[in-house]
C-alpha cells in the first residue's frame, strides 16, 4: 500500500515542470523604502505653514501650468496625507554655484 501511494506521488510529481528560478528584482531606492505602500506622494515643493487648499488647488486644479492634475479635488486639507519633501526623506543637496 505505502509502495503504491510513493509511485503515485512519484507520478504526479513528474507530471509537472519543474519550478522555475524566481526572477531577480531590481533593488529598490533609499526613496522608494522610505515610502510606505499606499502612501501619498510627497510634495516636491515649499508649502506655507498656513497653506490652505485653495492655493493648492490653484496649480493642482486645472491643467494650465503642466503640474499634476488633483484626483480629488473635494478633500481640501491636502497636508493631512501629503507631506511636504522638505520633511520627509532628505533629499540629495545641489552642488553650489560659482560666482
Amino acid at each position: 500500500m505505502v509502495r503504491f501511494f510513493a509511485v503515485a506521488a512519484l507520478a504526479i510529481l513528474s507530471a509537472y515542470p519543474p519550478v522555475a528560478r524566481a526572477q531577480e528584482r531590481e533593488v529598490p531606492s533609499a526613496a522608494e523604502l522610505l515610502q510606505a505602500e499606499r502612501a501619498a506622494p510627497g510634495i516636491p515643493h515649499r508649502v506655507g505653514q498656513w497653506s490652505e487648499a485653495k492655493e493648492c488647488l490653484s496649480c493642482h486644479g486645472i491643467n494650465d501650468k503642466g503640474v499634476p492634475i488633483s484626483p480629488h479635488p473635494v478633500r481640501l486639507a491636502c497636508t493631512q496625507c501629503h507631506v511636504p519633501m522638505e520633511f520627509s526623506a532628505p533629499q540629495p543637496r545641489k552642488p553650489a554655484r560659482k560666482r
